[in-house]
């Protein structure tokens, strides 16, 4: 799947009948760049029904909204992935309602395909009701993470499909497995490749690849094995990480990839060990941290996240807890 993020250019605005106003953008909307929090910018209020749990602040209807132009031939499937919205949220595409969505800290995607208009611009209006604010602490409203345009072909690997399993860890090695999904959205079933590969500081370690049909119309798992020989394993201590690339391609090229880094590591846990990560014992160290960004509210940024991981890592943490819903992809 190809990702390009899709922060830049967006109208703001906040009003208690969005949804009579689908694609509409009135004049005093402000021009956006995400993620933004919209209940951080609300005034304080000494009487605001959600009192001290939100900051004294009330919340509202906001809505964000973008266009879309789509060339005239284009085949596969168009996405979007939101990282999270808060709270209860709909997804408008050319006024009709593609999708919604209640658990703002879960990312999501949005299938536009079927109602994008090729050669047009298209209208993507995203509502996000927080007029609701119940919680016991600082949420923020609206877009708080960041949103990916996403383009799939008709052979796809499944978003969110690659996974890699340790199933042996020794003083030479590791032995690896790597599944994944891959769909074929053609009527004909087509010949394809697939190549795992693992690499670390530059050096390959694993380099598979297995001939497949993919069945017309089929979602197919497929699974690659290998032995990642002198790999350096991840630790809290010392967290190595590899290089992991998955493709499905055809006689025309490479169809789809999927890349990420990964930690090479065993987790047992036992009554008599405890927690044990490459077979040695750990006693966890741990702080819980909130999703919200101090003074930028719910906005959630790599460079902010890393600083707060490295400075509890300074002071002698070894764990945290994402306190209480999932943290930022």
């Amino acid at each position: 799947m190809k990702k390009e993020l899709w922060n830049d250019g967006w109208k703001f605005w906040k009003d208690r009948n969005a949804f009579e106003l689908l694609t509409v953008v009135p004049k005093e909307a402000l021009t956006v760049e995400l993620p933004y929090d919209a209940l951080i910018r609300e005034e304080q209020k000494e009487d605001s029904v959600n009192q001290g749990r939100v900051g004294f602040l009330d919340g509202g209807v906001y809505n964000y909204y973008k266009e879309l132009e789509l060339p005239e031939e284009s085949e596969g499937r168009i996405l979007l992935e939101f990282g999270g919205v808060f709270t209860r949220t709909v997804v408008y595409v050319n006024g009709s309602a593609a999708a919604e969505n209640k658990y703002p800290y879960q990312h999501f995607y949005v299938d536009l395909t079927d109602y994008l208009i090729p050669g047009e611009k298209n209208k993507i209006l995203v509502v996000a009701n927080a007029m609701d604010l119940t919680s016991r602490y600082y949420t923020g409203a609206g877009i708080f993470r960041d949103v990916y345009l996403c383009q799939e072909g008709l052979v796809s690997i499944e978003p969110d499909s690659v996974r890699v399993t340790v199933t042996a860890l020794d003083e030479g090695g590791a032995a690896v497995r790597i599944d994944a999904s891959v769909k074929n959205e053609k009527v004909q079933a087509v010949d394809t490749e697939i190549r795992a590969e693992i690499s670390q500081d530059g050096q390959s370690l694993m380099d598979v690849s297995l001939p497949i049909l993919l069945h017309g119309g089929k979602t197919t798992h497929v699974t690659a094995k290998g032995y990642l020989k002198g790999v350096k394993t991840w630790s809290a201590d010392a967290p190595e990480l590899c290089s992991v690339k998955f493709s499905v391609s055809a006689q025309k090229g490479e169809l789809d990839v999927e890349t990420f880094e990964t930690g090479i590591r065993t987790i047992v846990v036992d009554s008599v060990h405890g927690l044990r990560i490459n077979g040695k014992e750990e006693k966890l160290r741990g702080a819980c941290i909130h999703h919200d960004t101090g003074l930028l509210g719910a906005e959630t940024y790599y460079d902010y996240e890393y600083r707060r991981v490295r400075r509890l890592k300074e002071a002698g943490f070894n764990a945290v807890r994402s306190a209480h819903n999932p943290a930022s992809g």
